[in-house]
Order: C-alpha cells, then structure tokens, then sequence
C-alpha cells in the first residue's frame, strides 16, 4: 500500500522544509489563495482527464475494467507531476516560509511538518474522490449495479478508497515522521536535549519501535479487517502456518467490496503479525488457490522481508 511515489512524497517534503527559509510571506491571503489554488488546480487536472476518458468511450463499449486500468495511467502521470511541482508549489507560494516562521515563534513542530505535509494529503484526497465518482459512473453505465446495490455509491467507494489507498501510505509514512519530531520537541522542552542531536537520537528509535509493535493493531482497525468467517479455510491457513512452523500469527480479511484482490503480512513480531486476505480474493479463488497465496505470504516471514520493509518509514 506503500507506493514508491509515496516514499518520494514524504521524502521531498522533508528536504522543502530544511531548504526553505524563515520570511514570514508579505500577504498571508496570497499565501492561502496559492497553497489552495495549486491543490486544486491538479485535483481538477485528474478530474478533467477523467471527464475526457470517459467521453472519449462510447456507453456500449464502456468496460468497468478497461477504464479503470486507463484511469490509473493517468491518475500515475498526475501523481508524478505532483511530485515534480511540490517544491515550487511550498517555495514559491511562501507556505513554506510561513510554516517555518511559525515554528521560531514557538509552534510545535510536529503541527509546522503537518502543516507541510497538509496540501500533498489534500491533493490524494481529491484524486480519490474522483476515482470514485469515476467507478460510480462506470459501474452505472455497465450495469453492474443492481437495483439494491446502493451501498456501493460514490460515498462508499471514497470511503474504501481512502482506507486503502495513498492517503492511508502516506499517513503510514508521515505518522512516525511526525511522532519523533513532536517527541524530539518534548525532549528539548523539558529534558534540556539539544534539537537535532540527543532529542532525535532518543526519539527516533523510541518511536519507531513504538510504531511498529502498534502498526498491525492499529491499520487492521483502520481497513476494517475481521476474522474469516470460513471455519475451514481459517483452519486450512492455521494448518499451513504450522506447516512453516509459525506461530502466533492471525489471518484477517479485509472488506473491500471485491474491489480489492490481494494479501499482505505486516508485524515483525508472532505474537502482533497479521495475515490480511482481501475478500475479493476469496471470492475469484478455490481452497487450493488460497493456499499458494498464503505460502507465498508466509515466505516473507521467512525470509525476514518484513524487517528490510521497514528501511522506507
């Protein structure tokens, strides 16, 4: 769920706040209307080429597939555009030097990289918005929606979209980021540590274990995921644990509409690791077909993949 893209979202972001400056901007209107402007400015370059996707396609041939797949070409360029404006977008616009200024005048600085990471958040959020309004009409015109399916509105797909998709990495990637420095600040207030050696150097491997051995508790809640309700298949993946000799770890299924078709494994601990298998997956595969998928999860815990996954956050 973690995208190459994001990584490089959180890490340029990062380098913007130590090569910005501290100028408070001359007009904060100016500041505000800029920082907005360009959010949606791109929100609304996906959401007209998503409008001309769709009417380049006639309604007899439209393919809810078929369009998606288009759709997240696109959707991939825009990121990547985004990617390539942000330093423009936080220099120039004199957010960046806003938030800095802010933070000399004592505001934590865990809400000034908040408030850095804030537009990029924004931004994710409008894409998945029109993705979903996208899936909507696509679904609409397929006929893929049945009279009581309304469950499956717009709404709900953003909702789904946003628990499982790049707002919820980039929050993956950001919340360790932002608890060291707010742990970092408590160390220099009230322990005398210096800002950029001990603070950190005691915040951040505190933090980080903090973050993981809470991850899986805390992102399972997040996507929703439950136990499988398939007595004999939750016994078949125990038996195939046992099998690799692993112990303590829980299978979990994930809801996603069937939208989603796919495994992972997260936690570096037995006794905090969870299996989650999407319901999509459980529904287009047999017992056997399970199966493989498991195994290939379980050769993570192996081989130790979970440990090397830690090196992006």
């Amino acid at each position: 769920m973690i995208s190459l893209r994001i990584v490089l979202l959180s890490l340029v972001t990062l380098v913007c706040q130590e090569a910005a400056g501290v100028q408070m901007p001359k007009s904060l209107h100016t500041t505000l209307l800029g920082i907005v402007g360009a959010t949606l400015g791109f929100g609304l370059l996906l959401r007209a080429s998503a409008l001309s996707l769709l009417s380049r396609v006639p309604h007899d041939e439209l393919r809810h597939c078929a369009v998606q797949l288009q759709f997240a070409r696109v959707r991939r360029v825009v990121e990547s555009l985004w990617l390539l404006c942000l330093p423009v977008v936080l220099l120039t616009t004199g957010w960046a030097g806003l938030l800095n200024s802010l933070g000399n005048g004592g505001m934590p600085q865990g809400l000034v990289l908040a408030g850095y990471y804030f537009p990029s958040l924004f931004v994710i959020l409008l894409f998945e918005l029109t993705a979903a309004q996208l899936d909507a009409i696509v679904a609409e015109r397929s006929s893929r929606r049945t009279e009581g399916a309304h469950e499956s509105s717009w709404l709900s797909v953003f909702k789904l979209r946003v628990k499982l998709g790049d707002a919820a990495g980039l929050l993956t990637c950001i919340v360790p980021i932002l608890l060291i420095v707010s742990l970092g600040g408590v160390g220099e207030t009230f322990f005398g540590l210096s800002k950029h050696t001990s603070s950190l150097l005691v915040a951040a491997p505190l933090t980080l274990a903090i973050f993981f051995l809470l991850f899986p508790y805390w992102f399972s809640r997040w996507i929703g995921a439950k136990p499988i309700p398939d007595t004999q298949l939750s016994q078949r993946i125990e038996r195939c644990m046992q099998r690799l000799g692993i112990r303590g770890t829980r299978a979990l299924v994930v809801p996603s509409q069937s939208r989603w078709a796919g495994a992972a494994i997260v936690g570096l601990l037995p006794f905090q690791r969870k299996l989650w298998i999407s319901d999509g997956l459980l529904e287009r595969l047999d017992a056997r077909e399970i199966e493989m998928v498991v195994f290939h999860e379980l050769a993570h815990v192996i081989r130790k993949h979970s440990w090397w996954r830690m090196a992006p956050i």
